[in-house]
């Protein structure tokens, strides 16, 4: 199959130019061509189009083919230019050779043009192809030495070969000082010695190496390096040398190593912090238990003991008539009376639900039980049905967890009987994989996740503690907390913890 040929001829003669492409057409090749016999027509000529040879004759009555070369150099064409000449002398040909002409061909031996076209062309793409190279070569160059992060070049011995500037920039090493040195130069010290073993088993395996060297400057200062190191292999395969690329980390280490020390402060005081909240929440709990036992057993009491004798009193004096106006006084005070006892027992039941007796019947009951006589007196009078399904692992537990447990549903079912409008309740609790799950779910009107803080939904002071106090329970047995509601769907509760 023959090669196109776009070529350029610069020729005044048609019938020498009709010769010289049927010599091309036997050498194999099907000539594109334009025939031009002036400066002018040549320039345009050249702008026109892309050519891949320019071949002239050497003397023509208003052009010259140095002249032709003259004006593809001016233009900055880098085109094979070969000369056809029907006579010649040598000193004229080694003229036009030194000018820049490729070669020159004489007219009677037309044959040697197909052969010097393919030749020229071979060398023209050799030199764009190296051309090419080299404009890499000289980008890539650049690129190494204006990079903000080190480049190192080392043979295979690990001698290093080349630095950028930002490597003698940031080690305080100049150029020649390191040239034929080994890397370890500004080794600190300070890492195993398995760390380099198994870079250099990386690396001379022809895989790329990837990681941290805790290294040291020329005037001892020690530094952090993030750094990534790959064998230089040639196109053979056989690998010449090894590249690293390395960055300068030594600002983010020393943040992250303040971070990790703020963390720990921060660790130690949370869990200060913790502990003390929780001994606060208890001693809170403990006042709040003997005050409503203060109100329950000795001023609730002594109320109901007045009543009763009150109402002795008023029934041993009927026959007075029940319109006598002591009587009538008398009964209005016993009303009084018991909306007081029945106000007393309410706040007691805000102040320290089920107390003392929630306590009395886990001992006796367990928490399965005590949770069934919790919602005897709180969930079952507002009319909320109780679905409690708990496995036997429960009953295992300490009792420390027990009464964690114990509490926190305690206020859950606090707030639901108070806030969720609900018609029922379950509660599951399940041991899988380690790990216990207890949830709450209602099917009340749905409430927010922060009614579960006090202050944010106006609650009362006794509640707020209560709310406290079993988010730090949770805490105590390392569990989570996890609250999802939706208007009309109700609300779930679910706490996780580990076996303890």
């Amino acid at each position: 199959m023959k090669k196109t040929l776009r070529i350029l001829l610069v020729e005044d003669s048609l019938d020498d130019a009709e010769l010289l492409l049927l010599h091309l057409r036997r050498g194999g090749y099907r000539p594109e061509s334009m025939r031009v016999q002036t400066g002018a027509e040549m320039k345009t000529a050249l702008e026109s189009k892309p050519w891949d040879v320019v071949v002239s004759d050497f003397s023509m009555p208003s052009f010259s083919g140095l002249g032709a070369l003259e004006l593809m150099k001016d233009g900055g064409y880098d085109l094979p230019f070969i000369i056809v000449s029907g006579a010649i002398g040598e000193e004229t040909a080694v003229r036009a050779m030194r000018a820049g002409a490729n070669d020159y061909i004489m007219k009677d031996n037309l044959a040697r043009l197909a052969p010097a076209i393919e030749r020229e062309m071979r060398e023209f793409r050799g030199r764009e192809e190296r051309r090419r190279v080299e404009a890499e070569i000289r980008k890539l160059s650049l690129a190494v030495r204006q990079s903000p992060v080190s480049v190192v070049m080392t043979d295979l011995d690990g001698k290093i070969e080349y630095v950028n500037p930002k490597f003698t920039e940031l080690t305080g090493y100049n150029y020649m000082e390191v040239i034929g040195e080994n890397p370890r130069i500004l080794n600190a010290g300070t890492m195993a010695p398995e760390h380099y073993k198994e870079l250099w088993t990386t690396v001379k395996a022809g895989n790329v190496w990837r990681g941290e060297f805790h290294n040291k400057k020329k005037n001892g200062m020690l530094y952090w390096e993030d750094a990534t190191i790959a064998p230089i292999v040639d196109d053979s395969g056989e690998t010449r040398g090894y590249l690293a690329v390395k960055e300068d980390i030594t600002a983010r280490k020393e943040y992250e190593d303040e971070l990790k020390s703020k963390t720990r402060e921060l660790d130690i005081l949370n869990h200060d912090l913790h502990g003390l909240t929780l001994e606060i929440t208890k001693v809170e709990e403990k006042a709040r238990k003997r005050f409503a036992g203060l109100l329950h057993d000795d001023i609730g009491q002594n109320l109901v003991a007045i009543n009763m004798a009150l109402s002795s009193y008023i029934s041993a004096t009927s026959s007075l008539g029940a319109e006598c106006p002591a009587l009538v006084t008398l009964r209005e005070a016993g009303d009084l009376l018991q909306e007081t006892i029945d106000s007393i027992r309410n706040m007691c039941k805000d102040l320290y639900p089920v107390s003392p007796y929630g306590e009395r019947v886990m001992g006796s009951k367990g928490l399965v039980g005590a949770l069934m006589w919790y919602a005897g007196n709180v969930l079952f009078p507002v009319g909320i049905e109780l679905d409690l399904d708990a496995c036997e692992d429960v009953e295992r537990l300490s009792d420390e967890y027990k009464q964690h447990i114990y509490k926190i549903l305690q206020e859950c079912l606090q707030n639901i009987a108070k806030h969720s409008s609900a018609g029922s309740v379950k509660i599951r609790c399940s041991f899988s994989s380690g790990t216990f799950r207890i949830s709450v779910e209602d099917d009340g009107v749905g409430i927010k996740a922060d009614a579960y803080d006090a202050e944010d939904r106006g609650g009362s002071v006794g509640a707020s503690i209560g709310i406290r106090l079993m988010r730090e329970r949770i805490k105590a047995m390392d569990g989570t907390l996890s609250i999802t509601s939706e208007a009309g769907t109700g609300t779930s509760v679910v706490v996780e913890f580990p076996m303890p």
